[in-house]
């Protein structure tokens, strides 16, 4: 399944336990009902900006998948992702929530 990556540029505040909800997603591994896997999402500092990871169907299964977490995005932010643009968040030294 393809993989692919997007970017929010702000996240809203959240409660804690939305948070964990995020982690414990992710650590399942588990298809959603529009077909994604989470697997990572990583905050860049405290102003927050954050990139996601997922193994989709497609790119729309992933914009409905942040509409139903209430991060709408637009196609813009989401593409398909490239083991260079994997290695690049790598070398950046992000950190996944789970």
């Amino acid at each position: 399944m393809p993989k692919f990556i997007d970017h929010h540029g702000k996240v809203p505040r959240l409660l804690p336990a939305t948070w964990d909800e995020f982690r414990k997603d992710i650590k399942r591994g588990t298809k959603d009902q529009f077909g994604v896997v989470h697997l990572g999402m990583f905050p860049v500092g405290d102003g927050g900006e954050a990139w996601c990871i997922n193994e989709a169907p497609n790119e729309t299964a992933v914009l409905r998948m942040h509409e139903g977490w209430a991060f709408p995005l637009t196609k813009d932010d989401v593409q398909e992702a490239t083991p260079e643009e994997l290695s690049k968040l790598e070398a950046l030294g992000l950190k996944s929530l789970a």
